[in-house]
């Protein structure tokens, strides 16, 4: 949040390309030491321009183009109490509908109600335990709305199965995350001789109550 700096913000600024600025920097998190990375966006250029999450934003603050109304709809999401579920349609339509980018977005705006999200990773846990939801290329406040209120259902289970006494929604996404991974590295068979993906963490998810969902 300090990168964003969205504190500072003022009407003035928008279509200036000073907003944009700000959120890319909040993007491109790469320390040249220690372990603070973004790794939550693919913003690199490894693929290609055209495969970073956030090529909009770029676009926008090197060419002009669609700099106004994004800088208006990020000055909206995080300077007002403007409807977030119109914010969101709104922001992924000018945005190329991306939704690693929108959740992230979010995420920095209250990362008490938004999680980040990578689809095919959740994607793969929410089929692993048995969930008709899909997030890939469904990149809308509805199906956003919804992966949150999943994760949101599972941390009493967790909680309960894992005896704490308070899971935040951030906990019981990023166990979510941690068994997308091992059931990833099972697939490819990166787990050690044998073992399986579920054999650590993945009891947890699978014995929580799916009604609750």
């Amino acid at each position: 949040m300090t990168r964003l700096g969205a504190d500072s913000w003022t009407q003035d600024q928008v279509g200036s390309g000073t907003i944009v600025a700000k959120v890319i920097d909040a993007i491109e998190i790469q320390a040249t030491h220690g372990d603070l990375n973004n790794n939550m966006v693919f913003r690199q250029n490894r693929f290609g321009h055209a495969n970073r999450d956030h090529r909009a934003l770029i676009e926008a603050a090197t060419t002009g183009t669609g700099l106004q109304t994004l800088e208006r709809l990020l000055f909206q999401l995080y300077c007002t109490d403007e409807d977030k579920g119109a914010l969101f349609d709104e922001l992924s339509e000018a945005t190329g509908a991306k939704y690693p980018l929108m959740a992230y977005l979010f995420f920095l705006k209250d990362m008490d109600r938004f999680m980040p999200i990578q689809p095919t990773g959740f994607d793969r846990v929410f089929g692993e335990i048995g969930l008709n939801f899909r997030t890939l290329r469904n990149c809308t406040w509805e199906n956003y709305s919804q992966f949150n209120g999943i994760l949101n259902a599972l941390r009493e289970p967790i909680a309960d199965l894992a005896n704490l006494d308070h899971v935040r929604l951030i906990d019981a996404h990023s166990l979510l995350w941690l068994i997308s991974t091992l059931l990833r590295e099972e697939a490819e068979g990166a787990l050690d001789k044998g073992e399986k993906g579920d054999e650590r963490y993945l009891h947890i998810v699978m014995r929580s109550p799916r009604s609750g969902l």
